[in-house]
């Protein structure tokens, strides 16, 4: 959840669900984006942003992910737009 609530960015944490019944939840709740955390080989958290409706998927650095989905559902973002 990090930065993004500071940002006025809406996110949920399922836990106890493997990661496809984690992906149907995002699906069935409408969610645009879902950000992925896994741990690499070397024990590092690897992020991975993926647009739910084209599928295409990203490894970005936690930074980058906060501030993708800042510039476009953060509360200060043009609109003050905010996820579903």
């Amino acid at each position: 959840r990090w930065e993004l609530h500071e940002n006025g960015i809406r996110t949920d944490l399922p836990i106890g669900t493997s990661l496809k019944g984690q992906m149907r939840a995002a699906d069935t709740f409408g969610a645009e984006f879902v950000v992925i955390v896994e741990l690499a080989a070397d024990g590092r958290p690897q992020y991975t942003l993926r647009h739910m409706e084209s599928g295409t998927q990203r490894q970005l650095s936690r930074q980058m992910v906060i501030d993708e989905l800042s510039q476009r559902f953060g509360s200060k973002a043009a609109g003050e737009r905010t996820p579903r």
